[in-house]
């Protein structure tokens, strides 16, 4: 277990997501560089009702989970041992899919006696864009007037069945949804 004082040039954190019908894992280290990303996508099962059925979804997330996560740790030339912390998302999705995900989480967080992060599902939506775009900088900019640095805000427009516009701010720790109809 690492020291608080300790620094650490890289760490390395298994992530895990199940919020829906999608049962995925990926290893990066230090947050910006992805060493493996395995999806196990439940599309065609679903296909044929309409749309997702959450207990399919939730049984299916059973059955797979631990082949995403061993196969996403062996592609990334990692275990369990060489880990240093857990994510996983905890919110929001289908009740029974999150909990698939965050009692796996929780097992090897506690058994291997690391970290666990959890993770809000549309915060690690806006959160990805740092992976897919290094020279952003999280939520804070340098105010060359005074040599501060300053948290910024900023809007995102998921599309799903409910549009909403959320701001974010104060380095995600607030934001606020406004509804809006588009069309």
């Amino acid at each position: 277990m690492m020291k608080k004082t300790q620094k650490m040039e890289q760490t390395v954190i298994l992530s895990i997501e199940s919020s829906c019908d999608e049962t995925a894992a990926a290893v990066t280290v230090n947050g910006r560089q992805v060493l493996s990303n395995v999806i196990y996508s439940q599309i065609d099962l679903h296909t044929i009702y309409g749309g997702v059925v959450p207990e399919i979804a939730s049984r299916k997330h059973i059955e797979k989970i631990n082949q995403v996560i061993r196969k996403a740790l062996s592609d990334a030339g990692q275990t369990l041992d060489t880990i240093d912390a857990v994510a996983v998302t905890y919110g929001p999705g289908l009740v029974g899919a999150l909990l698939v995900g965050v009692a796996e989480a929780k097992a090897i967080a506690y058994a291997k006696h690391l970290p666990l992060i959890g993770v809000h599902h549309i915060k690690g939506h806006v959160c990805a864009n740092y992976i897919e775009y290094p020279e952003l900088k999280p939520f804070q900019f340098k105010e060359p007037a005074n040599d501060s640095y300053q948290d910024y805000y900023f809007d995102i427009l998921p599309i799903g069945k409910r549009e909403n516009i959320v701001t974010f701010g104060e380095g995600l720790r607030d934001y606020t949804c406004t509804d809006v109809y588009l069309g």
